[in-house]
């Protein structure tokens, strides 16, 4: 890797029904535009474009495609949940020498969880971060009546998938940029090291954590 950019951009927000409106398709190629612009500046001759779950449910997403391409020249290459579950694991595959370790991938529209060292052990959710405070959370914060709600849904969709339960796994490895989210308000509340290598968070920890976000008298500060 010879260099990270990254350009937040909530298409949630743009959603008319179930399709992407006018502004939001806007919004995407303007995001897209400038990072075109940023690659042409380092000399960039190839490129990629990946949609993953927040495309994967869009009803107009072939005109979101024509109009991408148009614009930018960009193809978008949409992927499924089952590619994106077994990339996640392609990436994170050094982790499988961690004892008993599974990867999980929290993202805003889907969910991947993936046993590392069996890439034919791979499950993905069609919901996720976004689709749960949509579904639950009436205020910027799940209240603890919420979170509870959240808890016993994401527990029943599990039990459902037939996850491995209690003992089976002892070490969770997490990737995406809301997992990094997590580990900064961990840092925080625990005084743990931000370096760039290896960030671990402590099981008792965490959970101690989780109590004070969701009921703590000081969680707006976290």
């Amino acid at each position: 890797i010879v260099g990270k950019e990254r350009e937040s951009l909530s298409l949630l927000y743009y959603m008319d029904g179930k399709d992407l409106s006018r502004r939001g398709k806007e919004k995407l190629i303007g995001a897209l535009s400038q990072m075109k612009a940023r690659l042409k500046d380092v000399g960039v001759d190839r490129c990629w474009l990946i949609a993953t779950a927040a495309l994967r449910h869009i009803g107009n997403f072939e005109e979101v495609a024509d109009a991408v391409r148009s614009a930018t020249g960009f193809v978008m290459n949409l992927i499924d949940g089952k590619s994106e579950a077994y990339l996640d694991y392609v990436a994170n595959e050094c982790y499988s020498t961690c004892e008993r370790a599974v990867l999980v991938d929290l993202g805003g529209k889907s969910m991947e969880v993936c046993a590392l060292g069996s890439e034919k052990d791979m499950i993905c959710f069609d919901f996720g971060l976004l689709d749960l405070y949509e579904k639950f959370a009436d205020k910027l914060r799940p209240d603890e009546d919420e979170a509870k709600a959240i808890g016993k849904y994401v527990k029943s969709r599990f039990d459902k998938a037939d996850l491995p339960g209690k003992d089976v796994y002892s070490t969770i490895i997490l990737v995406g940029q809301t997992c990094a989210s997590v580990y900064d308000i961990y840092a925080e509340f625990t005084d743990a090291e931000r370096g760039d290598g290896a960030k671990t968070m402590d099981r008792k920890k965490l959970f101690k954590l989780v109590k004070r976000l969701v009921s703590g008298a000081d969680r707006s500060r976290l």
